[in-house]
């Protein structure tokens, strides 16, 4: 009797792990995904901080 209860207690532990497991997986895939985002975002801000820098002071004071 102690044993079967001991075994369903653990089969519990090993259903809830597995939810677990499950469910920081799909935090990771969404956490590399914002990873990805964000990389992507800062590359064109770096981009268009470069072609700022590249432009002379009077032609950004006045656009172009």
């Amino acid at each position: 009797l102690e044993a079967q209860r001991r075994a369903g207690s653990l089969e519990q532990e090993r259903s809830e792990v597995q939810q677990r497991v499950a469910q920081l997986a799909q935090e990771h895939t969404q956490l590399e995904e914002e990873h990805s985002r964000l990389q992507g975002e800062a590359e064109q801000l770096r981009d268009e901080l470069e072609s700022e820098r590249t432009k002379g002071f009077w032609r950004r004071l006045f656009g172009g």
